[in-house]
C-alpha cells in the first residue's frame, strides 16, 4: 500500500463527487486504519500504528464536527508522520495550517480531505463572508465552526481574515486569504469597540456582518481611512472572527 497518498488522491480512488459522499471511515480502513470512539482525558484524539495497521481513537465527547476533524487529523498523522507517537490536544487542532508543524500539516491534510477545494469552492462563491456561510458549509460537510471558517476565507471570493482570541481577548491564532496573509497583521488585542470584545464582557454580538473601522482590528498606520465588515460569534470560552474587505479598496492599495 502506498502509504503517502494524498487527500486528492484517496478522494478521487473513491469517485467523491459530492461532499455526503466522504466516508471517512471508509477511506481510513483503505489506508490501514480503523477509527473507534472512547473517552480521553487530555488529547481530543490519539493514534497508535503498527507497520501497515493503525487504530484511530477521538474523544466520544467531542462534538460531531469536532470528532469528524479529529479522526481525519489523526490520518494525515498516519500518512505523513508513520512511526512517531501522536495525542492530540484540541489546541493543537485549531492551529493554523502550514508547513512548518506537525500538527498544522496534519489539519492540512484533514482539512484537503474533508473540505477539497473542488467541492467547497463552488459553494462559496460569490457568498458573503459570514457564520451563517460557515454553517451552510459546516452543515454540508460536517466539520467544526473553526474548521469551515478556514476553508470560507482560504477559497471565498474577497479578502478576508479568521481569527480566534481566548477568553481573556488574546489572540491565539489567525489566517488571512491569499492577498492578506502576510501582507496586513491583526492588532495583539482585542478594540473595546468592536463586536467580539463585547462578546467575551457577555454580549450576544450582532447576528449579521457589521460594519466597522479598519483600525479597530488592523495594525496598519492607514487603517484609519478605511472600513471593514466584522461578524463575531462565541466560540468555547473564547470568540471567533471573521474580518471581511466586502469594498477591496484597502487591500488593493495597500498591498496592491
Amino acid at each position: 500500500m502506498k502509504y503517502w497518498q494524498s487527500p486528492e488522491e484517496l478522494l478521487r480512488k473513491f469517485y467523491i463527487t459530492e461532499p455526503s459522499e466522504i466516508d471517512l471511515e471508509v477511506i481510513a480502513f483503505d489506508c490501514g486504519a480503523e477509527i473507534q470512539e472512547a473517552p480521553l482525558k487530555g488529547c481530543a484524539a490519539h493514534i497508535i500504528g503498527k507497520e501497515a495497521a493503525a487504530v484511530i481513537t477521538v474523544d466520544v465527547n467531542s462534538p460531531p464536527g469536532r470528532k469528524r476533524f479529529s479522526a481525519a487529523h489523526e490520518l494525515g498523522h498516519w500518512m505523513r508522520h508513520r512511526g512517531k507517537t501522536m495525542a492530540c490536544a484540541t489546541r493543537d487542532l485549531r492551529k493554523p495550517w502550514s508547513l512548518l508543524d506537525p500538527e498544522a500539516v496534519a489539519n492540512e491534510f484533514a482539512a484537503d480531505l474533508l473540505l477539497p477545494k473542488y467541492l467547497f469552492q463552488p459553494r462559496v462563491e460569490g457568498r458573503p463572508i459570514s457564520f451563517k456561510t460557515v454553517a451552510e458549509a459546516e452543515e454540508s460537510f460536517r466539520v467544526s465552526r473553526s474548521a469551515a471558517a478556514l476553508r470560507l476565507v482560504q477559497f471565498g471570493s474577497y479578502d478576508a481574515m479568521v481569527l480566534c482570541h481566548d477568553k481573556d481577548g488574546r489572540r491565539e491564532w489567525f489566517r488571512g486569504s491569499r492577498r492578506v496573509d502576510g501582507n496586513l497583521w491583526p492588532g495583539q488585542s482585542l478594540s473595546k469597540d468592536s463586536d467580539a470584545y463585547d462578546i467575551l464582557r457577555g454580549g450576544q454580538g450582532s447576528p449579521h456582518p457589521i460594519t466597522v473601522d479598519a483600525d479597530d482590528w488592523i495594525n496598519h498606520p492607514r487603517a484609519r481611512d478605511y472600513e471593514i465588515r466584522e461578524h463575531s460569534v462565541p466560540y468555547g470560552d473564547g470568540v471567533l472572527t471573521l474580518l471581511w474587505w466586502k469594498d477591496a479598496s484597502m487591500v488593493e492599495e495597500l498591498v496592491g
